[in-house]
């Protein structure tokens, strides 16, 4: 559940940094029914968290009302939905204060402008020309771009939106689709081979039993 709230996040983040670039940054030639998707989208994703965090409190109620002892013994596929959404929830609720919220909201500004600056530097360092404001822009529909469902790694759409984006700048699709399979590479290589070492320095790290018993401080 933390998880999802923290990609909630950044995808507002994105979002908004998306429309605001869209507006402003003239450049990208976008047209109009994008958009107002765009802004339509950064709408909902705002409405969706903050109806969350008002309303945070009343659902969890509910869902406690539903989740009786009685019926946490059920083993029903609307117990198990309802368990699910109370701990969403309650992550929900536990984060919602402004003195939560802001610090996280601003590092997460702040991570995303500096994998902007990551993505200036490496599409420069392939002779490519890019200002910052472009950089990010790149940055935003690359990522967004993910929440499409696709193969691990996001090989293909990931691709297509760097390739499109370089594209609407002028760039040659040749040296765009170039650049994309670099930066996928340098962005998605590290973590995979971090991620990678620790998963086999820590081979008991996603067994369930361990996940029980770190959740209940043992």
């Amino acid at each position: 559940s933390s998880v999802l709230l923290e990609r909630l996040l950044d995808l507002a983040t994105l979002v908004i940094g998306f429309v605001i670039g869209i507006y402003f940054f003239q450049q990208f030639e976008i047209p109009k029914e994008s958009r107002e998707a765009a802004l339509f989208l950064a709408f909902l994703g705002i409405s969706g968290l903050l109806f969350c965090f008002v309303f945070g409190n009343t659902i969890r109620q509910k869902l406690q009302w539903l989740l009786t002892p009685e019926r946490r013994d059920q083993n029903s596929l609307i117990v198990k939905i309802c368990a699910v959404l109370l701990n969403v929830v309650n992550s929900f609720v536990a984060m919602a204060s402004l003195r939560t919220l802001l610090p996280i909201m601003t590092l997460s500004c702040f991570i995303w402008i500096l994998e902007a600056g990551f993505f200036y530097f490496l599409v420069l360092s392939t002779g490519i020309e890019l200002s910052l404001p472009a950089a990010y822009m790149l940055m935003t529909m690359s990522t967004l771009v993910t929440l499409i469902p696709s193969s691990p790694g996001y090989v293909g759409t990931f691709h297509l939106a760097f390739t499109a984006s370089l594209g609407v700048l002028g760039t040659d699709t040749n040296e765009a689709a170039s650049a994309a399979v670099i930066t996928h590479f340098v962005l998605w290589g590290g973590t995979t081979l971090i991620g990678g070492i620790c998963m086999a320095a820590n081979p008991g790290l996603f067994r369930s039993k361990d996940l029980n018993r770190t959740s209940n401080g043992k």
